[in-house]
């Protein structure tokens, strides 16, 4: 098994350090560099920061749930993904906090998010399926499992169809911010030379992901505590940093699409991550050897996610809007759940 013997839990806390500072360090610079590949490439905020933030964001959470499922422990592998995607569906409300000019939902008028959002509950429901029949299999892995990345793939088909032929259009007002590319002429940076930036930086990114695994499992094991709880809350909280910083970058650049598709494009990664854990779990499908505080996970994950369509479909103007009360809210019940569990 990767990593060996859980690791004490001294050194446990110092790799989650490091990889924290690794993260924040790191993440300052992945919204600037992907805002323009966006306007260079001409793909635009909300698909650059699916596909491109998103991506590069969800690694730290993939080598975290590689470490949990191939070490053996369902419940830490499992939480990690589904609490991945809820805490950072919280950092939009941190980040409605930020954006006093109006409700970021509302200025961040884009039906790729709407989209997205929808794409991401579909993704949601099926590991919940999976729970409610959790001795079917093949090999070791449970189908649905296998559905998931064709449902993601067939989302980005549907999201390119959007982009290029759009059949809604959202409420232009004086708060919408516009996806206009910026003034790039007193930046000589080339094109190719932002990519390899990118992946540099993904890179970087990528490595905090075994720290975090091995660091997350060390505390499970010093501490007694719940491997779902520890992934739905701690570790989760460290891969998810990422999204946060970029999140707070792109606002505070004034690209929110570029923030918000970063967030959403984040989650549908971190839903990949569970077919990713049922893939690599292999001592049978994961759902059967995870508890049933998996359907806890998955059922205030897709709680949050709907209540972040109806705020992007909805648009309240001023304040945080129902959506940034909601979400926090929904969040905070589980952990509470998961603790009375752990009891």
């Amino acid at each position: 098994m990767i990593g060996g013997p859980p690791w004490p839990l001294l050194p446990s806390v110092i790799a989650l350090v490091v990889a924290l500072s690794v993260i924040i360090t790191a993440g300052r610079s992945l919204a600037t560099t992907a805002d323009k590949l966006a306007d260079r490439t001409g793909m635009g905020e909300a698909v650059a920061g699916a596909l491109l933030l998103g991506a590069v964001t969800s690694l730290p959470g993939i080598g975290t749930t590689l470490v949990g499922s191939l070490q053996g422990d369902a419940q830490f592998a499992l939480a990690n993904p589904l609490g991945g995607i809820a805490v950072q569906t919280v950092w939009l409300a941190i980040a409605d906090l930020m954006y006093r000019r109006s409700n970021i939902e509302h200025a961040a008028a884009s039906l790729e998010n709407v989209l997205q959002s929808l794409v991401l509950i579909a993704l949601l429901c099926i590991p919940v399926v999976a729970y409610a029949t959790p001795t079917l299999r093949i090999g070791w892995v449970h189908p649905a499992s296998l559905a998931i990345p064709l449902f993601y793939l067939y989302g980005l088909r549907l999201l390119r169809r959007l982009r290029h032929e759009p059949m809604w259009q959202a409420k232009q007002t004086s708060d919408t911010r516009q996806d206009e590319p910026d003034d790039t002429t007193e930046d000589d940076t080339s094109t190719a030379r932002l990519w390899w930036r990118l992946a540099a930086l993904a890179a970087l990114v990528a490595g905090t992901g075994y720290l975090i695994g091995q660091g997350g499992l060390g505390v499970v094991a010093a501490t007694g505590l719940p491997g779902g709880l520890v992934g739905f809350t701690l570790t989760t909280a460290i891969t998810s940093l990422p999204e946060l910083v970029t999140l707070i970058a792109a606002v505070r650049i004034g690209a929110l699409n570029l923030g918000i598709g970063n967030i959403i494009g984040g989650n549908a990664f971190d839903a990949l991550m569970i077919f990713l854990a049922d893939v690599t779990y292999l001592h049978g499908p994961v759902y059967s050897a995870a508890s049933s505080a998996g359907l806890l996970l998955a059922g205030a994950t897709i709680l949050m996610t709907v209540a972040l369509a109806a705020g992007l479909i909805m648009r309240d103007r001023r304040g945080i809007g129902f959506e940034g009360v909601t979400i926090p809210i929904v969040y905070a019940t589980a952990v509470v759940l998961l603790l009375v569990r752990a009891a």
